[in-house]
């Protein structure tokens, strides 16, 4: 293939990972797992309450997140028949607060947060101007605060279990 001796996954829980990587140790020791593709989102934060960010840190494996703008923009689409209002206008806040006198969005913020959290936030877009906005939120990063003034409010829309909705 084009990257002999580079594996990337999709979707897979903190034990399996824990368990391809030490079987790719023992069988291919020059191959490694490069990336775990997981949804992962503020609206979606299981990949994180349920340690799966976590064990690819320590396993030196890339967190890709899938969808990272929530199922349909579910965060930032006030349109969209699951938003959280209240996440929203915390997103609108912190984005007029961090933007160091540029407004950012609630989308942009809300991949920053992604950013933050250490994953790489996969997006598709239709628009340049939608492509121009999340790039945007590559150019800055939100603060300890800012992050968990996020984790808090969706662990309370939540319930803790990392499922908004």
């Amino acid at each position: 293939g084009a990257c002999p001796e580079i594996v990337a996954v999709d979707g897979f829980d903190a034990p399996s990972l824990e368990t391809l990587v030490k079987t790719l140790e023992t069988l291919a020791p020059k191959a490694r797992v490069a990336f775990n593709r997981v949804a992962f989102s503020v609206a979606d934060r299981r990949a994180e309450t349920r340690g799966v960010v976590a064990a690819c840190a320590s396993l030196g494996v890339g967190v890709v997140a899938a969808d990272p703008l929530g199922e349909g923009l579910r965060v930032t689409d006030a349109k969209h028949e699951e938003h959280d209002a209240g996440m929203l206008q915390l997103l609108a806040f912190l984005g007029a607060m961090v933007g160091g006198g540029v407004q950012r969005s609630p989308a942009q913020v809300s991949l920053n947060w992604v950013v933050c959290k250490g994953a790489t936030p996969e997006v598709a877009t239709r628009t340049a101007t939608s492509a121009w906005e999340c790039g945007g939120a590559m150019l800055w990063r939100l603060d300890e605060n800012a992050v968990g003034i996020v984790d808090e409010r969706a662990a309370a829309a939540d319930g803790g279990d990392g499922s908004a909705g």
